[in-house]
């Protein structure tokens, strides 16, 4: 071989180096984007603050992120708690494209027949249709996530891609059990997160909302509606004769009254109302966006409801009757007022009606004629 074969071989061989080391570089830019990735996904899932928050971002963004079709999820939850959760913070229609939750113990077993590990798979839909909640698109293939905690199932999460060749049952799997791993601590985080505060500010014998939570959120809802010039009304519900009840049954049976009265207030409501424990035997329910009318209509349902309601406690059911005193915010309301003038000049012109009911004879409802004139 004389030296130009040889400086051609060389030059050859130096080329493939080169190509081969751009490719390796290529590779290790690539894996160290879809690392950088990963990471910052699970960053943001692990610093979700709320429940709606993480949602919105494992629906959305993440979806996104990872060219998904969607993600669709069922949770467990059998006593309602995150259903709990996502009606009070107004949020139970807006992931109901992603997201199931279960009570019921067929589904729930259904799920768990599925084990621990996660199932890659092209799309079936006699076999995988029941899992997805988004039933709007044209699904290729399928991650199955099973999700627990402490050895405890809470649900389960889908991935859903049109790629046939995306999820195959030969690819590996760590990177899912993680993401599986990571969800699972999100949830648990953001539901005990929830659940904190709610314990903090619920009255512990009715499950409505307690006097703190009131003082902190009414004067929010008052600013809210002048601000937006919408009506809010403000009613104490006041047990009649409670006292008799104490008297005639003892306290637990007492207790026993004060939680049913609640549940039965509680159904009349709709998701943006709110029920509150004010202390005693009397309650607050605070109407969002209600005319007077409609105000008046719900009052007179939640005194009827409880008239005709014979509340069992052990082996008695005892005739209960409520009293209602209703005010309105915008007969009081003047511009330039304070907030905490305004919230105080609602719950004592309810106050006022409350005791014009009692006085009356109990048993009714009052709509309070405190409009002011000054």
């Amino acid at each position: 071989m004389n030296r130009n074969t040889e400086t051609g071989k060389t030059v050859i061989d130096n080329s493939k180096a080169d190509a081969q080391l751009r490719e390796l570089l290529s590779r290790a830019s690539d894996n160290q984007e879809k690392i950088d990735r990963i990471q910052s996904a699970e960053l943001e899932l692990l610093q979700s603050e709320s429940l709606p928050e993480l949602f919105n971002y494992l629906f959305n963004e993440h979806a996104m992120l990872f060219q998904l079709l969607s993600v669709n999820m069922l949770l467990i939850d059998p006593d309602l708690r995150i259903h709990r959760i996502l009606r009070e913070t107004g949020d139970t229609s807006k992931f109901q494209r992603y997201l199931k939750l279960l009570d019921d113990k067929d589904t729930i077993e259904r799920v768990r027949q599925l084990g621990q590990q996660p199932i890659l798979a092209g799309y079936d839909p006699d076999i995988h249709e029941w899992l997805l909640t988004d039933h709007g698109i044209k699904v290729g293939s399928v991650a199955i996530l099973p999700l627990f905690r402490h050895n405890d199932l809470i649900g389960i999460a889908t991935c859903t891609s049109a790629d046939v060749d995306r999820f195959q049952p030969s690819l590996g799997t760590d990177f899912l059990k993680r993401l599986a791993t990571i969800l699972a601590i999100s949830i648990e985080n953001t539901v005990n997160y929830h659940h904190l505060q709610y314990l903090g500010l619920t009255d512990g014998l009715t499950g409505a909302r307690n006097r703190r939570f009131l003082d902190q959120h009414l004067p929010e809802l008052v600013a809210n509606a002048v601000h937006s010039s919408k009506p809010l009304a403000f009613l104490f519900v006041d047990i009649d004769h409670f006292k008799q009840i104490n008297d005639t049954y003892g306290h637990q049976r007492g207790d026993e009254v004060l939680q049913q009265v609640a549940k039965l207030i509680y159904n009349q409501l709709r998701n943006q109302d709110v029920l509150a424990r004010y202390g005693g035997e009397e309650f607050a329910v605070i109407l969002q966006n209600l005319n007077i009318d409609d105000a008046q209509r719900i009052a007179e349902r939640i005194r009827y409801t409880i008239e005709q309601t014979k509340i069992r406690t052990g082996e008695h059911r005892i005739a209960v009757t409520v009293s209602i005193g209703i005010a309105e915010l915008s007969t009081m309301a003047r511009a330039g007022d304070d907030v905490t003038s305004l919230t105080s000049l609602l719950t004592e012109a309810a106050d006022s009606a409350l005791y014009q009911a009692k006085d009356g004879g109990r048993n009714r409802v009052v709509m309070s004629n405190n409009s002011r004139t000054d």
